[in-house]
């Protein structure tokens, strides 16, 4: 990826980055976080449960993926 396109690419990271910040402790994640710790209880002390949100950009003449985001 060329130094612009990485640059108009990162802005928008930067974007969905805060907006997984502010969404993650809001009310509207309170059913999601719960059933985590659930998923984390019954699995017991040997297992951790983790959620995590990726964004990975793929260029299609290296058939590679880029790495963007990863919270």
């Amino acid at each position: 990826m060329d130094r612009e396109t990485f640059e108009k690419a990162y802005g928008l990271i930067d974007d969905i980055s805060e907006s997984v910040d502010s969404l993650l402790p809001s009310e509207q994640l309170a059913d999601l976080r719960k059933t985590l710790e659930q998923l984390g209880k019954a699995l017991g002390s040997r297992y951790t449960v983790e959620f995590s949100i990726k964004v990975d950009v793929f260029d299609r003449e290296r058939e590679a993926a880029l790495p963007m985001l990863s919270t």
